[in-house]
């Protein structure tokens, strides 16, 4: 008997907190409503192409690391080296080109 009026006083407390509360008080773990980058996105699409295709090992510009002078001389290859034209379409450079402007900070 004791169990039983301490389940309905559990149950009762829970249905209580359930109103006054909402459901996130009894979920767990943590939750952001800030947009989650895909891979998809100019900047993952940009850095994956400028590190396959660009700064490989048997690339055009092999292990190239960049400060944003080289970034900019960089972006003008994509249009101007014709191993770059070649190897890119106009999409993958233009993701290239919105990568490393981000990364570099070029676009201020």
């Amino acid at each position: 008997m004791i169990l039983t009026v301490a389940r309905k006083f559990t149950m009762a407390f829970t249905v209580i907190a359930a109103m006054l509360f909402g459901a996130e008080a009894f979920a767990s773990g943590s939750f952001s409503s800030a947009p989650t980058p895909t891979v998809d996105s100019p900047y993952d699409k940009g850095k994956r192409n400028f590190n396959r295709k660009v700064a490989c090992k048997k690339c055009p510009l092999p292990g190239k690391k960049l400060d944003q002078e080289q970034a900019k001389a960089v972006i003008e290859a994509l249009y101007t080296n014709e191993e770059l034209l070649a190897k890119l379409d106009e999409q993958q450079r233009k993701d290239v080109v919105f990568y490393l402007a981000k990364r570099y900070k070029l676009d201020k």
